[in-house]
């Protein structure tokens, strides 16, 4: 309880406040912190990924909303597209996520 309420600090802080008296702890901890052993995870490594050589060799696209934001004309929506080699990038607004299949044609 006391780690939690001390920002997670490590158990060593926690004992000397205890024998200074500062803390009143009535039981000892056991285990390990749930919080502090999911914060030390790591994540996996990264590789580099191959970039195109040509133009429209890959394209990403992404539909996302625009959240809360008020738009004119009722826009809720947006879709992009990016081409891998040149990161040229193309932006539609879209009223309704249906109409992303139509913006493709455009």
């Amino acid at each position: 309880m006391w780690h939690a309420r001390l920002g997670h600090v490590n158990s060593s802080y926690v004992m000397k406040l205890q024998r200074l008296e500062l803390i009143n702890m009535h039981d000892k901890q056991s285990g390990k912190c749930d919080v502090c052993v999911e914060s030390k995870i790591t994540k996996k490594t990264c590789y580099p990924v191959e970039r195109q050589t040509k133009l429209l060799g890959l394209i990403h696209t992404d539909l996302a909303d625009l959240k809360q934001t008020m738009s004119r004309g009722g826009i809720n929506y947006f879709v992009t597209f990016i081409d891998d080699y040149s990161r040229y990038t193309k932006v539609y607004l879209i009223k309704r996520k249906d109409e992303a299949f139509d913006v493709k044609q455009k």
